[in-house]
């Protein structure tokens, strides 16, 4: 579950990623073709969604480092671990 949680967060970082660039290659030039004749460029850059994405980004990272630290880097019973075993 945990890698799971992992690889969205890594999913959602790669469509940041691709969102800004494909921003900032459209934004560099003035008009694009499509298939459908000329469209407009984007004249402002969408702050809300980047942030939003960053946010969730860094909420599936920090579920995923706790999780890993909860379920498997826990620490063993501090008083039993010295202790010999009794029969």
């Amino acid at each position: 579950m945990t890698a799971f949680i992992a690889a969205q967060g890594v999913l959602g970082a790669i469509s940041l990623t691709t969102n800004v660039l494909t921003w900032l290659l459209l934004a560099s030039h003035e008009r694009t073709r499509s298939v459908f004749g000329m469209s407009e460029v984007p004249r402002s850059f969408d702050w809300t969604r980047l942030i939003v994405g960053i946010v969730s980004v860094a909420l599936h990272f920090a579920v995923a480092y706790l999780l890993v630290r909860w379920l498997y880097l826990s620490e063993t019973n501090p008083t039993t671990e010295g202790e010999p075993r009794s029969s």
